[in-house]
């Protein structure tokens, strides 16, 4: 395997690591644990990828023992811990506090990403999905300790999200903020899909995971480095991802055009505050930064569709749509549809009908 690295830099207690690319390792041995990194005391990571990396116990880390960590906007993926923590696994006291903030753990198999063993961990601002444990496993682990969740999107094709083994330490996994398949108990959890931005793990304007997180745990950048909350005084998105709106934009769902005129209609994920839309028209496509070609607006909350008309026929015109809340805070644009107005072609004044074996032929005069 190898590494790539920036900063690198350690001392008998604690190692401190920054902008590494850590892939194509293989632990082996009794022990067969972290591919990528096999630690015992404070580790602190960050702006890091791991990625095909494997182990038995962590396919990228094994975190053995310390009494802190920090993994803040790393990055895991197709690592592969076959029997336990294809990204992580946590073996500490009581006592250890791990900390992933801004993370984005993906597309891992063998067995369950992150496998919990007697610390207290506390997963924030962290996009979570697209893993498949071995045999539909969990792919949150918990033998004992703690794992809390906050403001995450966990979303993942296999048959668990978590599961906890109890013991005479029960192990506890607590989520807050959370987008989450299947929903779980706890405040503010909710389960839809995170509408990300195709190919990536950046949520698209119409997304409800926009808005949704809680301040209580707050990481003041995203993975990007860009500000949170964005913009200043709404409230946190979920995931490592931070949106530039402060609530979901709508989606446009129709467009047809007609004699001189095109009809659209849109939908609208409910939000409190809900206060109008902008229809924005053009005959080039329109950019996401465009403040130009506003044509309407006073739509009110209610309304689902718009005629737009005095146009020119087979002219292709390109729209998108913006909420705006009460407050004059607008989403992001909408997806953009387009349409050509033309004027409908005149019905036949006549039809022409043959009989013959097995078959009848019909034929009209060419519209005007």
């Amino acid at each position: 395997g190898d590494w790539s690295s920036d900063v690198c830099s350690s001392d008998l207690r604690k190692l401190k690591i920054n902008n590494v690319i850590v892939r194509n390792n293989l632990a082996a041995g009794d022990i067969d644990g972290g591919g990528g990194i096999f630690w015992t005391n404070s580790l602190v990571v960050s702006n890091s990828t791991f990625y095909n990396n494997k182990g038995r116990k962590g396919g990228a880390i094994a975190l053995v023992g310390g009494d802190s960590a920090f993994f803040i906007n790393d990055e895991f993926y197709d690592n592969n811990g076959w029997e336990c923590g294809s990204s992580i696994i946590f073996v500490g006291g009581q006592s250890q506090k791990v900390y992933l903030n801004n993370c984005l753990i993906h597309d891992e198999d063998g067995a369950n990403a992150l496998w919990c063993q007697s610390p207290t961990v506390f997963v924030n601002q962290s996009t979570i999905v697209n893993n498949t444990p071995n045999n539909g496993g969990p792919v949150t682990y918990m033998n004992s300790g703690t794992i809390n969740f906050s403001n995450c999107i966990i979303r993942n094709p296999s048959g668990k999200e978590f599961t906890s083994l109890a013991s005479s330490t029960p192990g506890n996994i607590n989520l807050q903020y959370c987008n989450i398949r299947g929903g779980y108990t706890g405040t503010g959890n909710f389960d839809d899909d995170p509408s990300f931005i195709p190919n990536t793990y950046k949520l698209s304007n119409s997304s409800t995971s926009i808005g949704k997180g809680g301040t209580s745990n707050l990481i003041k950048s995203d993975k990007d480095g860009l500000v949170r909350p964005r913009p200043s005084g709404s409230n946190p998105d979920l995931g490592a991802y931070e949106n530039s709106a402060a609530f979901p934009g709508p989606i446009l769902i129709s467009i047809e055009g007609g004699n001189k005129k095109v009809t659209l209609a849109w939908t609208q994920t409910s939000f409190t505050g809900l206060s109008k839309y902008k229809l924005y028209r053009s005959t080039k496509p329109i950019s996401d930064t465009a403040t130009v070609g506003l044509i309407v607006d006073t739509l009110g909350s209610k309304t689902f569709s718009y005629k737009d008309s005095g146009l020119t026929n087979l002219t292709r015109y390109y729209y998108r749509i913006k909420s705006v809340n009460s407050a004059g805070q607008e989403s992001g644009f909408s997806n953009e549809l387009s349409a050509r107005p033309n004027t409908p072609p005149s019905a036949p004044d006549s039809i022409r009908l043959v009989n013959g074996p097995h078959r009848v032929a019909l034929s009209w005069p060419k519209s005007s």
